[in-house]
């Protein structure tokens, strides 16, 4: 397989980490989605999620407790090949869970079976705990709850118009032990209506430079909802060598489906794209240092949880100028442990703007690949 540093530099920008070009052939186990969060303001802490203990191979779920009458109970609308093993791997996190919402909902097809699209599927949130317990084949009949652990919700931030305004662009140059291999951008288009909602027009664009490296003319293009950043459409087109890859998805939050192509795939209810995501992040208060918050990401059909830990603030100085700035850890987790090749570590400008100044990142094969910034245009 053939990859490039561009499509790499452009997915690190974009705080993805792991789902770009490179990344995507390097047989990280990325199959398992992660559940949809409750909507709920109170986060859970990270510390509970990750003592958790792990499955036991093969162990099957304990009887269902009985939600309390006030127990959070979230309603499906299944889509064209959904099954109830789909439904509990995505929303409770287990797939064999599909047995107790067989027996919840009184559906007669098996859970493995395909539901009739437009079926209302009712999901008692609760469940999760047995996710949590499964480690053992044996389950105390009486379970202690505990928080959610995958994705939780982020207090509400800014309103994007007052972090960043049609017109921002960004260049950075792609280098490669010290050598400048390509150049990327990101830039805010002019506004558009996308599925009835105003949205912004997200655009990142990776070109590389260096003779010895294939010709790379990559593009990402996001629109997302005007005040919550949430995706509305997603267009990625790939030009790598003699690769070539579009990916087109629209995102419908009603139904909480994405459609990629002809597919369509359950959609968490606060994730966002990889572009909208990280503009997203641009807007929501940071935690002290050391401290986690997390962002839902879907990319390639998958709901993915990414814990981002705020490391330290220091000075940083780049063509663009320097600056002060504050140092973020960005990691993808899957299925409750690290999957993620290396550190990147990315530094944001330590003010409201909160703008990319520069990224390191290491590359199987490449070694150390840095994006830096080299120019800023804002519109005040």
């Amino acid at each position: 397989m053939r990859f490039s540093p561009l499509s790499l530099a452009v997915a690190v920008l974009l705080c993805s980490c792991a789902r770009n070009y490179v990344v995507k052939h390097s047989q990280v186990d990325e199959s398992r989605p992660v559940a949809a969060e409750p909507e709920s303001s109170a986060p859970s802490e990270a510390s509970e999620a990750e003592d958790r203990a792990a499955p036991a191979p093969g162990a099957a779920p304990a009887a269902a407790p009985a939600p309390a009458p006030d127990s959070d109970i979230m309603e499906y609308t299944t889509v064209q090949g959904d099954t109830l093993e789909r439904i509990a791997a995505a929303h409770l996190g287990w797939s064999k869970l599909g047995l107790h919402l067989k027996e919840w909902n009184k559906r007669p097809e098996g859970i493995r079976d395909p539901l009739p699209a437009g079926a209302r599927i009712l999901i008692p949130l609760r469940f999760k705990v047995l996710a949590g317990a499964r480690a053992s084949a044996t389950v105390a009949s009486e379970l202690r709850p505990v928080k959610p652990p995958l994705v939780r919700r982020i207090a509400r931030g800014r309103l994007p118009s007052d972090v960043f305004k049609v017109g921002e662009a960004l260049s950075f140059d792609v280098k490669w032990h010290g050598i400048t291999a390509g150049r990327a951008n990101l830039a805010l288009a002019p506004m558009e209506t996308v599925g009835g909602s105003r949205c912004w027009h997200i655009i990142a664009r990776a070109r590389s430079r260096l003779v010895f490296f294939f010709k790379v003319e990559d593009s990402i293009e996001s629109y997302c909802t005007e005040d919550d950043l949430l995706p509305a459409r997603f267009e990625k087109h790939l030009r790598e060598g003699r690769y070539k890859k579009d990916l087109v998805a629209t995102f419908d939050r009603a139904r909480h489906a994405a459609t990629w192509g002809q597919l369509d795939v359950p959609l968490a209810a606060d994730c966002r794209d990889l572009l909208g995501a990280f503009y997203y992040f641009r807007t929501i208060p940071l935690p002290a240092a050391g401290n986690e918050t997390d962002v839902c990401i879907h990319t390639d059909k998958t709901n993915y949880p990414m814990a981002i830990t705020v490391l330290r603030r220091e000075s940083v100085k780049v063509p663009a100028g320097e600056f002060k700035t504050v140092l973020i850890r960005p990691r993808l987790k899957f299925e409750g442990l690290w999957r993620q090749r290396g550190d990147v570590l990315i530094w944001l400008t330590d003010d409201a703007a909160r703008v990319p100044v520069l990224v390191q990142s290491k590359v199987h094969l490449l070694g150390s690949v840095d994006v830096v910034l080299t120019r800023v245009e804002r519109v005040q």
